[in-house]
């Protein structure tokens, strides 16, 4: 399996209710995946916030959001077929 060829960049971690309703209680997490080679964006990158319901897709320029995460420290998949699987440890939400 290639060697992992991106870079992570997370744009914001969020706290609290900038991308959700301040009600909720609840934050998100916003970033973009770039090749680490090329730095052109990533498409179809699978995010997953390990032992949550929650996760999303890259689109086209790299980005994604994932919304309503419950407050805590998290662990972040990043993966993608052809690419070593990438895990950010203590993503605070």
């Amino acid at each position: 399996m290639k060697k992992i060829f991106w870079s992570i960049l997370l744009l914001f971690i969020l706290i609290g209710s900038n991308i959700a309703s301040a009600n909720t209680g609840t934050g998100g997490l916003i970033g973009r995946i770039n090749s680490k080679a090329t730095q052109k964006p990533l498409q179809s990158v699978t995010i997953r916030i390990l032992d949550t319901k929650f996760g999303a897709i890259s689109k086209s320029d790299g980005t994604y959001k994932i919304e309503n995460i419950p407050p805590g420290v998290y662990s972040v998949q990043y993966s993608i077929i052809g690419y070593e699987t990438f895990v950010q440890s203590n993503v605070s939400i």
